[in-house]
């Protein structure tokens, strides 16, 4: 192309850098596409590059952005020669390769818990956040949220809370790094050796039931190069056998202990108690296994932790005290391995393992444990209402959708209100007359009595009254005749999310398996219409045009809780952030 002398065009630049250079660098950030800057960057130099990026990185914290600032003071277009020319068509190949780039990387959800890793780089979560800090308490205070405002006065979060990354990784460390999580089936683990793996808002999990049949998670890294020691989403080892690392050998019991570290002699001052996999909460709540991200060790060091982290030292101390070293590389004292053996014992403890009100914890419910009592509250409330509280695992379904997951959310909670126009054959199954929401600050039930099927429905599929529960930060429990459905809906990246659907019948249910598979059907059908709208409204929030709309206080008030109870959690972190 033409050459221009770039001191005469400067004011030029500036507006092309401005319009259209920075808008998109500033997605190729947030999509964390690192391949897309090479083109700019082989015109920038590297030391150009690396202060443009960090001009611009500061200027999107702050939405004002200056690029002239740094082209007035460096040498771009003279870094390999003594000219101060540049050409114009070279630039705009620039801008267009950068453009180009910017594609959504794409994301696969891990198995059993489906989806908890969400798209993005090797950035950690908090440094995503601490570099857009300014921007996303902005965000956070654009909604008002329950404890400020009352549903009938409020507007709904804007746009950017559903499609940015860095606003995603805030959410990761505040609504799924600090609350109990469902992330399987408590059945899965009942059996000594029985394990489910999988990874929640980047952290990768690990819950076994040991060999003396206790139930435990940890963090599925390994203690020496953080490579993950079960590669397995779900499995069981057997009572001589030890989850071993793929990367070095490394070897861990199944109480987490290490068991066996190859050619680690002559390591000074190494430790072997010290040196298991990292301990965190899980427990059974009715047919869930509810994790959370917080490490037990973490604990200890807050002083409001007390009984429960001296029940987490003392469980700990039993184990440590079976791994005195034998040899620099089996750790065990008969080399085959830590576990002491109860046998039956698991059995034994969890032969009720689908009751609704089993409930199996740590020693203490206080401290730095996350409040489960919501989850507590909705199996009880069903249970009242007289639905069977003992039920069989049938079907397990995953749906990947082209929304942030806090629409599908939404969608659930809007207290029926899309029913009569989304969903025709269920709401002729269903007296929607009879709707009624109950809200609290971590869950909200909604209720709603059966009516007589829809045309080519299933009869009884849905008889007597309908009850669905929302659970924060993201669990949906669902009951209507003998069925029970249970939903997690999963980030996977701003603009997409996977929702696990686990259905579960009465112990005593006599249905068909003609009739079960009619009735998955229907269910299908239902879920395919919810994917459907989910996606559109996903679409019309990324456009850039829409306006926070207002929240119908009889019917979506549900819906206002959980954004509001958002907005706590998420102004929390911020503060913790910094």
């Amino acid at each position: 192309g033409t050459l221009v002398n770039f001191r005469c065009v400067r004011d030029r630049v500036s507006m092309l850098a401005r319009y259209a250079l920075a808008p998109q660098l500033r997605t190729l950030r947030q999509a964390n596409v690192r391949g897309g800057r090479s083109a700019l960057a082989s015109n920038l130099g590297a030391t150009s590059w690396a202060r443009l990026s960090r001009r611009l990185v500061v200027g999107e914290s702050n939405r004002e952005l200056n690029p002239m600032s740094f082209f007035a003071s460096s040498s771009w277009g003279c870094s390999r020669s003594s000219s101060r020319f540049i050409s114009s068509a070279s630039f705009r190949s620039s801008c267009s390769s950068v453009s180009s780039s910017c594609a959504a990387p794409s994301s696969t959800p891990s198995s059993p818990c489906p989806a908890a890793r969400a798209a993005g780089s090797t950035e950690t979560l908090r440094e995503k956040v601490r570099g857009d800090i300014t921007w996303l308490r902005a965000q956070v205070a654009a909604f008002p949220g329950a404890d400020r405002c009352d549903v009938a006065d409020a507007t709904m979060p804007p746009a950017s809370w559903y499609t940015s990354e860095s606003f995603l990784a805030l959410e990761q460390l505040a609504n799924f790094r600090r609350n109990w999580l469902a992330v399987g089936r408590a059945s899965a683990v009942q059996e000594p050796g029985s394990f489910l793996s999988g990874e929640v808002a980047q952290v990768p999990w690990l819950v076994v039931r040991d060999h003396a049949g206790e139930l435990r998670a940890f963090v599925n890294v390994c203690r020496h190069r953080a490579a993950a020691v079960v590669t397995q989403s779900t499995g069981r080892i057997a009572e001589h056998e030890r989850f071993r690392c793929p990367y070095h050998g490394w070897e861990y019991s199944s109480n987490g202990a290490l068991a066996k570290a190859p050619r680690i002699g002559g390591v000074r001052q190494f430790r072997v108690r010290d040196m298991g996999l990292v301990e965190l909460p899980v427990r059974v709540k009715g047919p869930l296994l509810m994790l959370s991200l917080v490490p037990a060790p973490l604990a200890s060091s807050s002083s409001s932790s007390s009984s429960l982290s001296s029940s987490v030292s003392r469980r700990r101390r039993a184990h440590r005290a079976q791994t005195v070293p034998g040899s620099a590389d089996d750790l065990s004292p008969s080399g085959g391995g830590a576990e002491s053996t109860a046998t039956g014992k698991a059995g034994e403890q969890r032969a009720d393992d689908a009751s609704l009100l089993s409930d199996e914890s740590l020693e203490s419910e206080s401290g730095w444990l996350p409040d489960d009592s919501a989850l507590s509250t909705v199996l009880e409330a069903m249970a009242k209402e007289g639905f069977s509280t003992t039920l069989r695992p049938v079907h397990q379904v995953d749906y990947r959708l082209e929304c942030n997951w806090k629409v599908f959310a939404s969608n659930y909670l809007d207290g029926g209100y899309h029913v009569p126009e989304l969903h025709k054959g269920l709401s002729t199954a269903l007296e929607l007359d009879t709707y009624s929401i109950q809200v609290d600050r971590c869950f909200s039930i909604q209720r709603c009595a059966g009516g007589a099927p829809a045309e080519g429905d299933v009869p009884g599929r849905v008889s007597g009254q309908a009850f669905y529960a929302y659970v924060h930060p993201n669990l949906m429990i669902n009951r209507y005749g003998p069925w029970m459905d249970v939903n997690t809906v999963w980030p996977t990246g701003p603009n997409s999310c996977v929702v696990r659907f686990e259905y579960f019948l009465e112990h005593d249910s006599t249905l068909s398996p003609e009739t079960i598979k009619k009735s998955l059907a229907a269910s299908h059908q239902v879920q395919i219409e919810d994917v459907d709208i989910s996606e559109s409204v996903q679409r019309g929030l990324r456009s850039g045009m829409y306006i926070p709309g207002r929240y119908p206080p009889n019917v979506e008030h549900a819906d206002y809780a959980f954004h509001s109870q958002l907005k706590r959690e998420l102004e929390a972190e911020l503060n913790h952030v910094v």
